[in-house]
Protein backbone atom coordinates (compact mmCIF):
# COMPACT_ATOMS: atom_id res chain seq x y z
CA UNK A 1 0.00 0.00 0.00
CA UNK A 2 1.47 3.65 -0.92
CA UNK A 3 2.76 5.14 2.22
CA UNK A 4 0.57 8.67 1.93
CA UNK A 5 -2.61 6.10 1.49
CA UNK A 6 -1.26 4.26 4.94
CA UNK A 7 -0.98 7.56 6.91
CA UNK A 8 -4.57 8.44 5.70
CA UNK A 9 -5.74 5.14 6.88
CA UNK A 10 -4.09 5.45 10.16
CA UNK A 11 -5.16 8.97 10.63
CA UNK A 12 -8.67 7.92 9.90
CA UNK A 13 -8.38 5.02 12.52
CA UNK A 14 -7.17 7.07 14.90
CA UNK A 15 -9.64 10.06 14.70
CA UNK A 16 -12.24 7.67 14.77
CA UNK A 17 -11.58 6.56 18.17
CA UNK A 18 -12.57 10.38 19.85
CA UNK A 19 -15.49 11.77 18.64
CA UNK A 20 -14.23 15.20 18.52
CA UNK A 21 -11.30 13.81 16.62
CA UNK A 22 -13.35 12.35 14.02
CA UNK A 23 -15.52 15.53 13.56
CA UNK A 24 -12.18 17.72 13.02
CA UNK A 25 -10.28 15.03 10.73
CA UNK A 26 -13.61 15.24 8.47
CA UNK A 27 -14.33 18.72 8.65
CA UNK A 28 -10.23 19.14 7.50
CA UNK A 29 -11.02 16.49 4.61
CA UNK A 30 -13.77 18.83 3.38
CA UNK A 31 -12.34 21.96 3.96
CA UNK A 32 -9.68 20.90 1.25
CA UNK A 33 -12.30 19.51 -1.10
CA UNK A 34 -14.17 22.84 -0.83
CA UNK A 35 -10.72 24.49 -1.46
CA UNK A 36 -9.63 21.92 -4.31
CA UNK A 37 -13.14 22.68 -6.05
CA UNK A 38 -13.29 26.59 -5.51
CA UNK A 39 -9.45 26.31 -7.49
CA UNK A 40 -10.27 23.99 -10.58
CA UNK A 41 -13.98 25.84 -11.17
CA UNK A 42 -11.54 29.16 -11.05
CA UNK A 43 -9.42 27.72 -13.09
CA UNK A 44 -12.08 26.70 -15.53
CA UNK A 45 -13.63 29.97 -15.60
CA UNK A 46 -10.25 31.82 -16.36
CA UNK A 47 -9.71 29.31 -19.01
CA UNK A 48 -13.43 30.16 -20.96
CA UNK A 49 -12.78 34.02 -20.29
CA UNK A 50 -9.71 33.52 -22.28
CA UNK A 51 -11.39 31.73 -25.05
CA UNK A 52 -14.17 33.87 -25.34
CA UNK A 53 -11.77 37.21 -25.44
CA UNK A 54 -9.26 35.23 -27.77
CA UNK A 55 -12.54 34.60 -30.32
CA UNK A 56 -13.73 38.42 -29.65
CA UNK A 57 -10.33 39.55 -30.56
CA UNK A 58 -10.03 37.07 -33.48
CA UNK A 59 -13.60 38.40 -34.72
CA UNK A 60 -12.35 42.61 -34.11
CA UNK A 61 -9.03 41.74 -36.17
CA UNK A 62 -11.24 40.33 -38.88
CA UNK A 63 -13.60 42.97 -39.24
CA UNK A 64 -10.72 45.39 -39.49
CA UNK A 65 -9.11 43.13 -42.30
CA UNK A 66 -12.33 43.71 -44.10
CA UNK A 67 -12.73 46.91 -43.65
CA UNK A 68 -9.14 47.39 -44.76
CA UNK A 69 -9.48 45.27 -47.87
CA UNK A 70 -12.82 47.72 -48.54
CA UNK A 71 -11.04 50.59 -48.20
CA UNK A 72 -8.14 50.18 -50.42
CA UNK A 73 -10.34 48.73 -52.96
CA UNK A 74 -11.92 52.30 -52.53
CA UNK A 75 -15.33 51.02 -51.22
CA UNK A 76 -17.04 54.18 -49.66
CA UNK A 77 -17.00 55.16 -46.40
CA UNK A 78 -20.81 54.79 -45.52
CA UNK A 79 -20.53 51.08 -47.11
CA UNK A 80 -17.61 50.23 -44.84
CA UNK A 81 -19.39 51.54 -41.81
CA UNK A 82 -22.81 49.59 -42.82
CA UNK A 83 -20.92 46.79 -43.27
CA UNK A 84 -18.43 46.53 -40.51
CA UNK A 85 -19.98 48.35 -37.81
CA UNK A 86 -16.64 50.02 -37.43
CA UNK A 87 -16.53 53.96 -36.48
CA UNK A 88 -15.68 56.87 -39.30
CA UNK A 89 -12.70 57.37 -37.08
CA UNK A 90 -11.49 53.41 -36.98
CA UNK A 91 -11.92 53.26 -40.70
CA UNK A 92 -9.69 56.34 -41.73
CA UNK A 93 -6.95 55.17 -39.11
CA UNK A 94 -6.57 52.27 -41.78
Amino acid sequence: MDGAIAEAYRKLEEAMQDRDAYRTYWAERKFEHDLVSRLDGARDEGFEQGIVQGLEQGRDQGTIEIARKMKARGRPLKEIIEDTGLSPEAIEKL
